[in-house]
C-alpha cells in the first residue's frame, strides 16, 4: 500500500464529493482507488493503465 492509498480515505469524503460535482468523473493518475468501488459509488472512473469504468 502506498502513502497516497493510506492518506486518501482520510482526505476525501467521496459521498460528499459526488453530490457537489455536476458530473461525477474521477481521473486517477496514481491508481489509488478501486475501479469497481468507484462505480458502485456512482462515479465515472478513469485510471492510468486500466480500463475506464462507467457509472451504473
Amino acid at each position: 500500500m502506498t502513502n497516497a492509498q493510506k492518506m486518501l480515505p482520510k482526505l476525501l469524503n467521496l459521498e460528499r464529493l459526488r453530490t457537489v460535482m455536476r458530473r461525477p468523473v474521477v481521473f486517477d493518475g496514481r491508481n489509488v482507488r478501486e475501479a469497481e468501488r468507484m462505480r458502485r459509488r456512482g462515479f465515472e472512473y478513469y485510471s492510468i493503465g486500466r480500463a475506464p469504468v462507467r457509472r451504473s
